[in-house]
């Protein structure tokens, strides 16, 4: 929360030296999230977005501790923001998941993933009394920016993320099937990535890839499809807003209502989906 308010003046009659005062009185946020790791990721682009904006803020999140290394990697390059374990969060920390106080299950826009943001941070900037970041959908996507760039793949046609899916986005869901989605797409020549092991494709796991480095290696994908949990948030950037061709992802009960974003709660329509901007004109004979 905010330990100090800030200065406002009418920017008509700003003077020099109140301008520098108001920068020099910083305010320290102190947020928390003891969900899961996507939840802290979508935090994180709000944190980083925040900063950039509101030039007298300093961030310091906290979190469970085997999420640390991956946020920081993330924010490398940002300042003014550090994370700490959830151990250490001080009571007068602000809640900033998006259950807190009931919001999601109060609000009509909870099924539009990308509506629903854009109205849950301007509820959270109002309740850290600081300038919302967050505004257009465009928003929602991360800067990368912030973090060091990593690539140690040049090209990928298609990101499959099929990472086991923690908060309830495919209740029944089936590792087996995105495995052989990944595995029918390399039959088509297709060079393919994932996020977990289990299919012929190459797994970033295996070669111990962070969620920043998933994050660079989606700017080189044509096509991100899969799940839309924990590593898939950051593949939602500003290096691949406009390049990334399609997004294909299975999710019960909401949509990402996001250019190029397409949502589906059956495994026949979602391979419907991947069959038409993917692969058309083949098509897939083999069962699953």
């Amino acid at each position: 929360m905010a330990l100090a308010e800030p200065v406002h003046f009418c920017r008509n009659t700003a003077v020099p030296w109140l301008t520098n005062l108001a920068n020099t009185l910083k305010m320290i946020i102190r947020t928390f999230n003891k969900w899961h790791l996507g939840d802290n990721l979508i935090h994180l682009n709000y944190i980083t977005r925040a900063l950039h904006k509101n030039k007298n803020l300093e961030w310091v999140h906290y979190c469970r501790p085997e999420y640390l290394g991956d946020l920081g990697d993330l924010a490398s390059q940002l300042e003014r923001v550090s994370f700490m374990p959830l151990l250490e969060c001080p009571e007068d920390a602000v809640d900033a998941w998006i259950g807190s106080n009931d919001f999601i299950w109060l609000s009509q826009k909870r099924l539009e993933w990308a509506s629903f943001h854009i109205e849950w941070f301007s509820y959270l900037s109002k309740s850290l009394n600081i300038s919302n970041p967050i505004f257009e959908f465009s928003d929602l996507f991360f800067d990368l920016n912030s973090s060091k760039a990593i690539h140690r793949i040049d090209q990928v046609d298609v990101l499959v993320n099929n990472t086991i899916p923690l908060s309830g986005q495919v209740p029944e869901f089936n590792i087996n099937f995105l495995n052989w989605v990944a595995d029918e797409l390399l039959k088509r020549g297709l060079s393919v990535v994932t996020t977990n092991p289990g299919s012929d494709a190459v797994n970033t796991q295996d070669f111990c890839y962070s969620v920043t480095e998933i994050a660079w290696l989606s700017t080189k994908a044509k096509f991100i499809i899969g799940i839309p949990n924990g590593p898939i948030w950051p593949t939602f950037n500003i290096l691949n807003e406009h390049t990334v061709s399609a997004r294909i992802f299975l999710i019960c009960g909401q949509v990402i209502n996001l250019r190029n974003t397409f949502c589906y709660q059956r495994e026949a329509d979602f391979v419907r989906q991947v069959n038409k901007l993917i692969l058309t004109p083949s098509e897939w004979h083999s069962n699953h």
